[in-house]
């Protein structure tokens, strides 16, 4: 029989006691819009819930526990302008409406769906009871997290709910330079920072817009996990009409990831229709993930539906349809242009950086379309990005400017580079040389594809109704050699790919391919139905032209 000694029963008493207080602080806290106004609304209870979701944000707030709030169908505007540690307007001491928004307090989690009846998370349907945070087209940020004042980060939950209408028409922020502070043109729905961790899961993101980047979300140097939402109809001016993770001067890793979410109608005037993944100084352990999601009919100038620049990035198990780029890359580009500039801008010329790649595994492109519009090229490099010279094609991906891409297992059918080379990918064409006038020159660029099949890609007025490889056009770079263009394709199949110029299948000019176990039918173009070489080392064999 086991005795204890009073010393042994008062620790456990103490134990038992501080568990119960623990339990106490952590809370459910009811919020319904349709709730009336009484003295016995202390949001303990459906019955005597709060009519304000900031209301129950500031009783988290005071909690010491991590906290749900369960909140009813309904839409909430928030009321009350942003004011951390008591600093109206925070960071930037602005007093506007339009700096109203639902703040995050650290360690709470808002749930939607709720009728105003259930007792257990499980029984809502955010689909029959929607609960809207709406930001009415007034508010920079319908949600923020993230303390600029204090420049600390908050852990939240976001479940079951439609964020809209948030218009983060704002101040415009440094992201290069001063990356520190809030931009209240970036992140129309949702603004993560400082270190935060955000779970999101069955959110509607929905007609957001941002001045700049990030129409529905905007994370900068945080943890972001999104699992089961819907972006749709956001808009941005520059990068990222759907969804922007941006890393910079990091000192620790940050881990992005999105699944089994849908991305449709999303547009940026620049880059990335739904999606920009970009770091400057980037942890090199930092990484975008996307698994077993859709992306259909975004748009932007370049990347339909997603940029990728400087950040180790892997896209699985995913569909792609009928997003369309005005200049180039259908879908996506990948480079690492931003990392390059700024390194030589700070350290020189030679220093060595992180070459981050993008690797796609099991995803299907169709029906995308790069237009490739001179005119709408033209502007873009004689104003925002003088300096470089974007390529025209890559009806789906495009890998640029010190870009790297790996493409495994996936399938490419009808997809379109209107004007320029690559009906399905383009590797090259495109380089910087000599930006913010650091010496900075970025053109390497490498794409390896590995068991993939291209059915209908089609090349209309350039080369490679497939893919096409090929240098810089503009600028005169010394050190260039056909080494810094490398292509490798394997165990891959193309069938009715066509370009009207060379290279039914695959164009090369000036670049070292390996070329294996690749099996052609029915392609079609000037000069070579299934490959056409200038200037290339193919297979280790310096001949020229190659046409098969």
């Amino acid at each position: 029989m086991r005795t204890f000694t009073l010393g042994t029963l008062l620790l456990l008493l103490a134990a038992a006691l501080h568990i119960g207080a623990r339990k106490a602080d952590a809370a459910t806290i009811y919020v319904n819009a349709r709730a009336k106004g009484s003295a016995a609304q202390d949001g303990a209870s459906w019955k005597t819930a709060f009519a304000s979701l900031e209301t129950a944000l500031e009783t988290a707030a005071r909690s010491t526990g991590a906290d749900e709030i369960w909140v009813a169908e309904g839409t909430y505007v928030p009321t009350k302008i942003y004011a951390p540690n008591g600093i109206v307007g925070g960071a930037s001491g602005l007093q506007t409406a339009h700096l109203k928004t639902f703040n995050l307090p650290d360690r709470v989690a808002i749930y939607g769906g709720f009728s105003g009846e259930e007792q257990s998370r499980a029984h809502r349907s955010s689909h029959s009871h929607r609960t809207v945070l709406s930001g009415g087209g007034v508010s920079w940020h319908v949600v923020t997290a993230g303390n600029d004042v204090a420049q600390t980060g908050v852990r939240g939950t976001l479940d079951g709910l439609t964020i809209r209408d948030g218009n983060a028409q704002g101040p415009a922020g440094d992201l290069l330079f001063a990356p520190f502070r809030y931009g209240h043109n970036l992140g129309g729905g949702l603004y993560a920072a400082f270190d935060s961790m955000i779970d999101i899961n069955d959110v509607d993101f929905r007609d957001n817009a941002a001045g700049g980047d990030g129409g529905g979300l905007f994370s900068i140097n945080s943890a972001l996990n999104v699992t089961d939402s819907h972006f749709s109809h956001n808009v941005a001016v520059l990068r990222a009409g759907a969804l922007e993770v941006f890393n910079t001067y990091e000192t620790k890793a940050h881990l992005a990831r999105i699944a089994r979410s849908v991305f449709e109608d999303n547009s940026a005037q620049v880059f990335g229709g739904a999606i920009v993944g970009e770091g400057t100084f980037p942890h090199e352990n930092s990484s975008l993930e996307i698994d077993e999601s859709t992306f259909e009919r975004n748009t932007a100038a370049e990347g339909g539906a997603i940029v990728f620049d400087s950040q180790t990035t892997t896209v699985r198990n995913s569909r792609f349809e009928s997003n369309v780029a005005v200049i180039n890359a259908g879908v996506l580009a990948t480079t690492n242009a931003v990392d390059t500039i700024v390194n030589a801008a700070f350290f020189g010329r030679s220093h060595v950086f992180t070459k981050f790649a993008t690797t796609i595994t099991h995803c299907e492109f169709n029906h995308n379309v790069a237009q490739g519009d001179q005119v709408t090229h033209d502007g873009l490099q004689g104003g925002l990005a003088a300096g470089i010279n974007f390529a025209l094609g890559g009806g789906a991906l495009v890998a640029y400017m010190n870009g790297y891409l790996n493409v495994v297992d996936s399938r490419f059918r009808d997809n379109i580079a209107e004007h320029g080379d690559g009906g399905a990918i383009l590797n090259g064409r495109s380089e910087a040389q000599n930006l913010l006038s650091s010496g900075a020159d970025a053109f390497d660029v490498g794409t390896i594809v590995v068991g993939s099949t291209f059915v209908g890609n089609k090349a209309v007025t350039g080369n490679g109704g497939a893919i096409a490889s090929l240098p810089g056009l503009m600028f005169s770079i010394p050190d260039r050699t056909v080494a810094n263009t490398t292509l490798s394709v394997i165990s891959s199949y193309f069938k009715d790919d066509s370009a009207e110029g060379d290279g039914g299948a695959i164009y090369l000019d000036a670049s070292s391919a390996t070329l294996k176990a690749n099996a052609y039918a029915g392609n079609h173009a000037a000069v070579g139905k299934s490959i056409c070489g200038i200037d290339s080392v193919i297979n280790g064999s310096s001949t020229s032209p190659v046409i098969k």
